[in-house]
């Protein structure tokens, strides 16, 4: 008897098991690569640069700088399929000690991909990739945001590389000599002093480098030098507004790096090795629950017999 309830227990657990493999793989996987709604990150990035002072008309002189992003998602505004989240970013001149830069705007993306999604309080409007790569992502080329010209432009994959003990892809993005518009400055500034404010021509340029954790699509480091400055059409000279090179500091990418890792282990739990085990031991499980089911069948029929062959003659 005891057999027989070892057998069907064994054969339920077989069955169980051969269904929850593929279950985890085509049903649950989908529904567990997405980007997370209620996210809060505070990345800090170091460096060093110039930058133009309005008060005093002049670029500062050579500085260490330090970028402080925070980002935080809005589940209410947030869906099924797209994540909207919040950044406030500030810039410090480190060795002032003193703010010369804010940023405040909306980023809307889909959860799966990390494309720029149009709506829900999009400000300003991106193209692209913004703040991910799609999940499982790809050795190729990759459309990413700049949010110094509001466009996207080919992040190529140039190789792989170990961060904080994860395997990265490489992706070099170059943002080529772009006109955003015209500046209003004092005339005195691009060497007009007559004229109180005139409007030169407002150029940029950069050149950003992400490490992408592959199976996530999540940025582990990001590294950016830029440029932007005036074109003066009338005296045909340029004068420079910042020169700004910043990387993801030790901590932050450490701590990036933490959190992706334990995200890779779950997927790959749920997306690779519980699908190929479970059926394994299913089937295991299903043949040995058979087996001592079909063995207790044989025992019970046996004491059947006995007890039949010693019962009294009547």
């Amino acid at each position: 008897m005891a057999r027989r309830v070892l057998g069907f227990i064994g054969v339920m657990l077989g069955f169980f098991f051969i269904i929850l493999g593929p279950l985890l793989r085509w049903y649950v996987t989908p529904r567990v690569e997405k980007a997370p709604t209620d996210v809060y990150d505070e990345k800090v990035a170091e460096g060093e640069g110039q930058y133009f002072i309005i008060t005093e008309g002049r670029l500062s002189e050579p500085t260490t700088i330090r970028d402080i992003s925070i980002y935080k998602g809005d589940p209410d505004a947030s869906s099924e399929d797209v994540v909207v989240i919040e950044n406030f970013s500030r810039t410090i001149d480190m060795d002032k000690g003193a703010d010369f830069n804010y940023h405040l705007e909306t980023y809307v993306m889909d959860r799966v991909t990390g494309e720029a999604v149009h709506c829900c309080g999009e400000s300003p409007r991106k193209e692209g990739y913004t703040l991910k790569l799609p999940f499982h992502t790809e050795k190729k080329d990759y459309p990413l945001y700049n949010d110094g010209v509001s466009l996207a432009f080919p992040a190529v994959f140039s190789g792989e590389e170990e961060i904080s003990g994860l395997n990265t892809y490489r992706f070099v993005s170059e943002v080529p000599q772009t006109l955003v518009g015209t500046m209003a400055v004092p005339g005195s500034f691009v060497g007009r002093p007559d004229e109180a404010t005139v409007y030169p021509l407002r150029f940029y340029q950069a050149t950003t480098t992400i490490w992408v954790e592959p199976t996530t699509g999540a940025v582990i480091k990001r590294s950016q030098t830029s440029e932007q400055w005036l074109f003066e059409n009338v005296t045909g000279v340029r004068y420079d507004l910042a020169l700004i090179t910043a990387t993801d500091n030790e901590e932050t990418v450490s701590s990036t790096a933490e959190d992706v890792s334990s995200q890779v282990s779950q997927l790959k739990i749920i997306s690779v090795y519980a699908p190929i085990i479970l059926p394994i031991v299913g089937v295991l499980l299903l043949l040995g629950g058979l087996y001592l089911a079909r063995k207790g069948e044989e025992g019970s029929s046996a004491e059947s017999s006995e007890s039949k062959a010693e019962a009294p003659a009547s």
